[in-house]
This record gives C-alpha cells, structure tokens and sequence, in this order.
C-alpha cells in the first residue's frame, strides 16, 4: 500500500467516524498489513495533516492495544511522536501553524487514551497539555487559533479542571487579558460543546473567546 493508498484510507476513516464509533473492520486489515512502527509513523503523519484525524488515530491505539496488550509497540511508538512533536513545537509551528495546531489536538485526544492503557505512562500528557492552551491563547494568536482552543477546552475542560483546577483559572485569567475579550463575546449557539451545556468554569473561559473579523 503506498503513501496515496494511505491517505485515502485515512480520509475515509476519519469521514467514517463522524458518523459514529468506527468499526473494527474498518482498520483491521490497515493493521495486520503494517508493522507497529510503520503504523504509529503514518498515524503520526495523519494526526498532523488532518485536524479530523486525531480521534480516530486514538481509536485505532486503543483498539490495536486491547486486543494485544502484550504488545506495546504501537503505544509505546506513538508515545514517542507525540511527545517529541510536543518539544518540537516550535520548530512545527514556524514550518506550518496548522501542523502546530494539530499537534495539540493530538495531545488532548490521545490523552484519554493512554489513561487507560498506562495510567503512569499518560502523566507525561498533562504539563503539555496545559502548555498548548497557553501557547494557543499567547503566541502571536490567530481566530483559528482561538477556535482551536475553545474547541479543545469546551471538550476537556472538565478533565483539566479534575487535573489541575488552579491550571484552569490561569487559563481564564489568560484568556481574559486578550485584547478584545471584554467586548466581544460568542453567544451561546456559537458556544463549541460535546456534551450538553457548558458548566462554569467551561463556559465563562470558552465565552471569552473575541471573534476576530478576518
């Protein structure tokens, strides 16, 4: 299967799973055709080009990881990538701020993952995770920037806050000195939300967001 076979697969699992959990069969023979490593690298390379992608590649970990749970290539390999794009940040981010960006959307979809199957192992998650939503609001931000991390925070807010609730004020008092914060506010349609409605700290931090005109 070469790199455009690949990509293909990919795009069609990721339309896949917007419409629901994706089936086993959906990646099954994706897997028994690579190696771990090989499909840790194209897993790497689909979470940083597709910023649908990381669900579906913390699916595919999960999956692969509880049916061999003596084998840890395939976690212990994307591990490594998701740690190493992480200390690299700022070489991805010059090279393509999508990448950056999707970078830290990887980081917060694989956490959950690697909680259950290593809860030592994903500890290594929770400083960068926190270090991204910073980076998001402070490093030269742009609106998809700021949709990024409303997006990620209005998901796992409430795991943040179960984290680190001191780290989740610092993030609302961040986000409150952004220039534009105190006249404009996302009503709450426009609020991003996975489950329901935003409880407090969520929605007060997801509502500073400013909507920039382009």
């Amino acid at each position: 299967m070469d790199d455009l076979e690949l990509r293909h697969v990919f795009s069609s699992l990721c339309t896949l799973a917007e419409q629901g959990p994706l089936p086993v069969q959906a990646y099954s023979m994706l897997v028994r055709r690579m190696c771990p490593e090989a499909l840790a690298e194209e897993l790497h390379r689909g979470w940083l080009a597709d910023s649908r992608f990381a669900p579906t590649a913390a699916g595919i970990i999960l999956n692969v990881c509880t049916a061999e749970p003596r084998d840890v290539a395939l976690s212990s390999s994307c591990l490594a990538l998701i740690l190493n794009d992480y200390r690299l940040r700022n070489e991805i981010r010059a090279d393509s701020k999508l990448m950056w960006r999707n970078a830290f959307r990887a980081l917060f979809h694989l956490y959950p993952i690697y909680r259950q199957l290593d809860p030592c192992f994903s500890k290594c998650f929770i400083q960068p995770m926190f270090t991204a939503l910073e980076e998001l609001f402070d490093a030269d931000p742009d609106q998809e920037d700021y949709e990024t991390a409303a997006g990620l925070f209005s998901t796992f807010g409430r795991t943040m806050n179960d984290l680190r609730p001191v780290g989740v004020e610092r993030l609302i008092c961040r986000v409150r000195r952004v220039p534009g914060s105190d006249r404009c506010r996302l009503s709450s349609d426009e609020l991003p939300h996975s489950e329901g409605v935003l409880a407090p700290p969520y929605t007060e931090l997801v509502s500073w967001i400013p909507n920039f005109n382009r």
